[in-house]
């Protein structure tokens, strides 16, 4: 009966951890949406001191979330070429990739 609860609470703990990752996955995403606007917004808007703020408190804000989520959760990383378009749930095909270089 021991390993019966044992087994248990394991079983908790490991869908505590998988909701705790997917709660910073998501937090992760829309941190990353907010920091890809500002970007866009600060291409066509360079001397807004303000929006810079801004940034820098998202980039920031991201960085803590990225370390808490590999502290907890393993490794988490972007791999490739336009990785936004992914992020973002856009157009992406992954042929894409194999003629962006060609001449």
């Amino acid at each position: 009966m021991g390993n019966k609860n044992a087994r248990a609470e394991e079983s908790v703990c490991v869908d505590d951890i998988a909701q705790v990752c997917e709660q910073l996955r998501a937090e992760i995403r829309t941190t990353q949406r907010a920091m890809i606007d500002l970007m866009l917004y600060l291409d066509t808007h360079p001397l807004d001191h303000s929006a810079r703020q801004q940034y820098t408190a998202w980039q920031s804000h991201w960085a803590g979330l990225k370390q808490k989520y590999e502290q907890s959760c393993g490794p988490l990383g972007w791999y490739g070429p336009r990785w936004w378009e992914r992020a973002l749930g856009y157009g992406y095909d992954p042929l894409d990739d194999c003629f962006e270089n060609r001449p």
